[in-house]
């Protein structure tokens, strides 16, 4: 028979329970605000509820309000220390606060706790990846790829850290892996051709650019059309190249690597004051780059204007 003090609890359960819901209705619509507000309701009522602090923490992520969401989840983790979604949130929160040796201990509470989570391993690697240790991320990249080997975004980041490392070659292996399980992902073409690049095999980077135009919001465009004119001036087909940062600055007329590009080929094909002038729009939107004002010295000293080459020559310095 249930005592008064079951029947209280009980009531104050169903209470919390209706206010959760409610909550869980706001989350739904993406009124995050809203769905704080009901959680906090719910708290009122029941304090002790560990997962009620988890989801309003994660309400208030939603927000970017990750100090206050970091809150929710100690007070969360203070009431149940073994639940693996609270170290996850946990983690997150860490992350975005580029606190990131706290998050890595967080995500590791996340595997001793469930190993075959979901991402738990891939989190893991994230936050290595982060913090530059990328022999460590590449180890828990392919524990998550034991545990589900069609996570697009695990062979893509094991790819990026190989890269960083200088193994190019499984690099690309990882990108190629990538691109079965999502051929329209715009970044793992941009990341095969650069890995393509580095090798020197242009014929194959200018193939991956040519797939890759076929997806992508208009920077990625503008990016692989950088990479393609860079493979075609290598191989020396530079009215080729010059058509391309043409598209792409048609594209992206903003995008400073595309105009940095097509100065420095203007300059090869002996056009020096359209080099220039390419030169100064790429300073106009990024006038504390080195490398511009260094190119730009040597389009002027090759037309005989050295004072002026010298004054880019010292900006390139400061």
């Amino acid at each position: 028979m249930a005592t008064n003090s079951d029947q209280l609890k009980i009531l104050i359960r169903a209470e919390s329970d209706k206010c959760s819901d409610k909550a869980l209705e706001f989350e739904r619509l993406g009124q995050f605000q809203e769905a704080v507000a009901a959680y906090e309701a719910a708290l009122t009522v029941d304090p002790s509820h560990a997962l009620i602090w988890c989801n309003k923490g994660s309400c208030l992520a939603e927000q970017g309000r990750f100090e206050e969401a970091l809150d929710c989840f100690n007070r969360a983790a203070s009431l149940d220390s073994m639940h693996p979604a609270i170290w996850a949130n946990t983690g997150s929160a860490l992350r975005n606060l580029n606190r990131l040796e706290e998050a890595l201990e967080s995500y590791r509470r996340v595997v001793a706790i469930a190993p075959d989570r979901q991402e738990a391993w891939a989190q893991v690697g994230y936050c290595l990846f982060d913090l530059k240790r990328y022999d460590e991320a590449i180890e828990a990249f392919e524990f998550e790829l034991k545990r589900d080997p069609r996570d697009p975004e695990c062979y893509l980041e094991k790819g990026i850290a190989l890269k960083r490392l200088g193994r190019i070659k499984e690099a690309i292996v990882c990108y190629d892996e990538c691109l079965k399980l999502a051929p329209d992902s715009p970044i793992v073409w941009k990341n095969k051709v650069i890995a393509l690049l580095a090798l020197e095999r242009y014929e194959e980077a200018i193939a991956c650019c040519d797939h890759g135009l076929c997806f992508g919001p208009t920077i990625y465009r503008a990016d692989l059309l950088n990479d393609k004119g860079l493979a075609l001036k290598a191989l020396k087909r530079l009215s080729e190249a010059l058509n391309c940062h043409d598209r792409a600055l048609a594209l992206h007329p903003k995008h400073v690597l595309n105009l940095q590009n097509k100065a420095v080929l203007l300059h090869q094909l002996g056009k020096y004051d359209e080099a220039i002038a390419y030169d100064e729009r790429a300073l106009q939107l990024d006038p504390d780059n080195a490398g511009l004002w260094k190119n730009k010295a040597i389009h002027l000293k090759s037309l005989g204007r050295t004072e002026e080459a010298e004054l880019c020559t010292r900006r390139a310095r400061t």
